[in-house]
């Protein structure tokens, strides 16, 4: 840490110049610093946080990196820097299109401190902002993110394994990595497992395991094609990890508005795992809805090829055939915005 800290000392002081140089930016900025301050006011953090989220983005990045390497105090209250990186994440994923991104040695250097810190919370955030680095900062971002892969802390583990889905095929190295995480995600603290497993998760009622598990899935998915033929071996997944490979393709299938070319010979096992997942009425029931929403994009998109097409419409025919159920009648309401000879099929089938 103290390495990176000196090889940001040039940047920190022309940061510093370039904002003492513009008269015009000058109230913004120190606007943007007193937010920064109240962050280390227990009465104020809360609505400074959200203050600076709400601020030009380019420059919170900018004042807050370099605050959360020099100051002291803010470094000595967890709460205080633990908001520090929630700005930093939040406006990250703001920029994430490319309008801000964390873009010089500084602001990345930041994020690797965070992503090192004592406090589970503070890497969490650190990971997440991560994948919003510049081209030339991405293959520190995803080294950093493939040693939080070993967290002894699921949450940081999640989190890291998303943040390189996000980053997609540049995030290639961690792909190994990732395969061990679908196949064994439990954290080397059982202790640590168990406490996770017993509280309200913050997926809802989604099992943890499935829930990093899934993670995994997702990001291989998103980084490679290769991760497709995951989706054929699916017989011989344990219960958990058939869960979480469903919720792995509704993300991914979702995400990709239904359209899964990418996915080659593999299109129709992911049509038959969301099948699977609306009809079994032991899935999450938002779940549930979501993959007969997923189904009707596949079977509305021009880039589906024809069987599986004809495979996304046989499946809602058949879950439109769920008596008292949200699942029959949502997959009702898409058999209804299809076109007419889809219409036709299903009437033939009845």
């Amino acid at each position: 840490m103290q390495k990176q800290m000196m090889r940001s000392a040039l940047t920190l002081l022309a940061g510093a110049l370039l904002l003492l140089a513009s008269p015009m930016a000058h109230a913004a900025d120190r606007e943007i610093r007193d937010l920064v301050e109240d962050l280390k006011d227990p009465a104020l953090y809360l609505q400074a946080a959200q203050a600076l989220v709400e601020c030009d983005a380019g420059e919170v990045i900018l004042i807050l990196s370099t605050a959360i390497q020099q100051d002291e105090i803010m470094n000595a209250q967890e709460w205080s820097l633990y908001r520090a990186y929630e700005v930093l994440s939040r406006v990250g994923e703001v920029g994430g299109n490319g309008a801000v991104r964390f873009a010089n040695r500084v602001q990345v250097d930041t994020l690797l401190i965070g992503a090192h810190s004592r406090s589970k919370s503070v890497r969490m955030l650190a990971a997440r902002a991560l994948p919003h680095v510049t081209a030339p900062y991405q293959r520190e971002a995803v080294a950093a993110l493939r040693l939080r892969l070993s967290d002894p802390e699921v949450e940081v583990v999640r989190s890291s394994a998303i943040s390189l889905g996000k980053m997609g095929p540049v995030a290639a190295p961690a792909f190994d990595d990732l395969k061990r995480l679908t196949l064994n995600p439990k954290p080397r603290d059982a202790r640590k497992w168990r406490r996770v497993r017993n509280k309200d998760y913050r997926q809802g009622s989604v099992d943890p395991e499935v829930a990093l598990r899934s993670a995994a899935m997702w990001a291989r998915l998103s980084i490679s094609d290769d991760a497709a033929s995951d989706l054929a071996g699916r017989g011989t997944l344990d219960r958990r990890g058939q869960q979480a490979l469903g919720l792995a393709v509704l993300s991914y299938s979702g995400s990709a508005s239904g359209e899964l070319d990418r996915l080659g010979f593999f299109q129709r096992d992911a049509v038959e795992i969301l099948t699977g997942m609306a009809a079994d009425a032991r899935t999450v029931g938002e779940h549930r809805i979501d993959a007969t929403s997923v189904l009707g994009l596949v079977a509305r998109s021009e880039r589906t090829e024809s069987a599986t097409r004809d495979t996304a419409i046989e499946s809602i025919v058949e879950l439109s055939e769920l008596e008292d159920d949200a699942v029959g009648s949502a997959a009702n309401s898409i058999l209804e915005r299809l076109v007419p000879e889809d219409k036709e099929r299903k009437e033939g089938g009845k």
